[in-house]
């Protein structure tokens, strides 16, 4: 990738049996960061990004949001028109540069790769994590520190 869409940085995250690795990353404020995530689990994982998860997972939208993505991810791809619909918010061939506001649930079934671009624009922690099945309190949760300097 180049130009606008490329990332300054990389981030890669395996998500593995009951855990994210690393467990916590660190980036600089304002870069363009290529989040990487690997599935090596069994299990599909739907991740988010939000420095307050929990007040993230209380809200009724967000699990409207989540069942809305579950719901398109077992879904077998079809179209209708100009319009395609798939589990995939993000695909390799799809990279846009996200802020945190805008980011949507990014899906990954077992065996996937899936990536996004996106800049940190505040210097609080942000929470990597599944939004399933309570995964965050089993393990499926890492924190990025973001660094002004």
């Amino acid at each position: 990738m180049f130009g606008e869409a490329a990332g300054e940085f990389t981030l890669r995250l395996e998500l593995l049996d009951e855990l994210i690795w690393p467990k916590q990353l660190e980036v600089k404020l304002a870069r363009k960061i290529q989040v990487v995530f690997e599935n090596k689990d069994k299990e599909m994982h739907i991740m988010a990004f939000s420095p307050d998860p929990q007040e993230l997972l209380s809200n009724e939208d967000f699990h409207v949001k989540i069942k809305d993505t579950l719901l398109h991810a077992t879904q077998t791809s079809w179209y209708t028109g100009d319009h395609q619909h798939n589990g995939n918010d993000f695909n390799d061939t799809q990279n846009f540069v996200k802020s945190l506001g805008d980011l949507a649930l990014i899906v990954v079934e077992p065996g996937d790769r899936k990536e996004v671009i996106i800049r940190f624009d505040t210097t609080d922690p942000i929470t990597f994590f599944c939004v399933l099945d309570h995964h965050i309190n089993e393990g499926y949760a890492s924190k990025l520190l973001v660094h002004s300097d």
